[in-house]
């Protein structure tokens, strides 16, 4: 009787200890949220567009999600008023669109009209224009805009572009929101040394030299970034800061390289371990 109570006994204790020591551990993020989301598709084209013969024909293709929002109708109202502006930014020069049926329009007219001026021109045109999804959890939303565009030239050009909302009020998350007061520097420098970590630049290397445009020589973190549950990630598009044959350069920071970086009760508190 006495070795069956032992064994009870050492099997509550293993449990009791097996419990506690799971409770130190970081749980994963709460995504957990109302805000729910549709995707709609819409296309134009002008032409046969799946024959071999591309030089007759333009195509414009939109993809966006449509938000819901229970827990706060104007949130939902002034993100989805966001999107909708940002897909319905002028493709050229030409003034606003006021809805996409006008401006997948106009972009088959203008096409027609090139057509009618240069005949002899086989051109392909494209324009594509993405909003998705990327990250939610009960305080912030985060979508990813992207746009792939071809209207003749050496070679298409594309475009990706980040928004994280506040769901509180609907408004974009800037890094001071997220971060403590005076964060700038170490988050640069921090940055920097990754950014030559995946780039194999070494630390004596001056930037220019290695292929990279930043002023006065400098490295910096531009304002294109978005969030998740990992860390963050900042995005520099064609052009911006290296040559078109280079790429797009992304870089991630992960949250335990920033971590007293990050304001505790603010909205990347629950990212991170005590």
């Amino acid at each position: 009787m006495e070795k069956i109570i032992y064994k009870i006994t050492s099997i509550i204790l293993l449990l009791v200890l097996f419990s506690c020591g799971k409770s130190d551990e970081k749980q994963p993020v709460d995504r957990t949220s109302s805000l729910t989301t549709k995707v709609h598709t819409l296309e134009k084209q002008t032409g046969d567009c799946s024959t071999e013969d591309l030089g007759n024909c333009a195509i414009i293709q939109l993809e966006y999600i449509e938000v819901f929002y229970s827990e706060n109708i104007t949130v939902e109202e002034k993100i989805n008023t966001r999107i909708n502006n940002e897909l319905l930014k002028p493709i050229s020069n030409e003034e606003s669109n006021e809805s996409f049926e006008d401006m997948m329009t106009g972009f088959l007219d203008e096409y027609k009209n090139f057509k009618e001026e240069f005949p002899k021109s086989a051109q392909h045109w494209k324009l594509e224009r993405i909003a998705t999804e990327l990250f939610k959890s009960k305080s912030l939303f985060c979508i990813e805009l992207f746009e792939y565009a071809y209207l003749g030239g050496a070679h298409p050009n594309s475009y990706r572009n980040f928004i994280n909302f506040n769901l509180t009020n609907g408004d974009d998350l800037n890094l001071s929101d997220i971060l403590v007061k005076d964060y700038s520097e170490k988050l640069h420098v921090i940055g920097e040394e990754i950014f030559r970590e995946i780039n194999e630049i070494e630390l004596t290397k001056d930037l220019t030299e290695a292929g990279y445009w930043f002023d006065n020589n400098k490295f910096s973190l531009n304002n294109n970034f978005t969030i998740d549950e990992y860390g963050l990630t900042f995005y520099y598009n064609n052009y911006e800061i290296t040559a078109y044959a280079f790429g797009p350069t992304e870089l991630f920071i992960p949250y335990n390289r920033i971590s007293d970086l990050i304001k505790p009760d603010g909205y990347l508190g629950g990212f991170i371990s005590d």
